[in-house]
C-alpha cells in the first residue's frame, strides 16, 4: 500500500483510517482507482496466505501464480519436483487451477506431496 499511495504520507493515511480526517473526493477517487488496479501484484499478506493455505507462490517475473508439488514415483526418496504455472492473476482462479491439477494427479494415480519452500 505504501508504494501505491506514494503521494500521501503515512500519517495522513492513518488519519483517514481512524476517521479523524476525511480526504477530498478527488483524492478518495484517486486512491480507490490505484488500489483497485488489476495490474497491481497481490499484497504480501495475500501471497503469504496463498502459500500457507494452498501452496501457491507468486511468480514476480511472469506475474502469475505457480503451484509447486512433488510427485513421488517408485522408491525414490525425493520424487519428481514440478512447478506448474497457473496463468492467472486472480487468487480464486489460482485456487481452482490448483484443485484441477491435484485432481488430475489423483486420476493418474500419482502420489503428490506438498513442496514447501523456505520463506524469509
Amino acid at each position: 500500500m505504501k508504494s501505491i499511495l506514494c503521494r500521501v504520507s503515512r500519517v495522513t493515511i492513518h488519519r483517514w483510517l481512524s476517521g479523524r480526517q476525511v480526504p477530498e473526493a478527488e483524492t478518495q477517487q484517486w486512491a480507490i482507482e490505484r488500489l483497485s488496479d488489476p495490474r497491481n501484484p497481490p499484497s504480501e499478506r495475500v501471497q503469504n496466505d496463498m502459500f500457507r493455505l494452498h501452496n501457491l507462490t507468486w511468480d514476480k517475473s511472469k506475474e502469475q501464480w505457480k503451484l509447486r508439488i512433488t510427485f513421488n514415483i517408485g522408491t525414490k526418496v525425493v520424487g519428481k519436483r514440478e512447478s506448474i504455472p497457473l496463468p492467472t492473476r486472480d487468487p480464486d482462479m489460482a485456487i481452482f487451477g490448483r484443485s484441477v491439477a491435484l485432481a488430475m494427479a489423483k486420476k493418474l494415480k500419482l502420489k503428490v506431496d506438498c513442496r514447501k519452500q523456505k520463506r524469509k
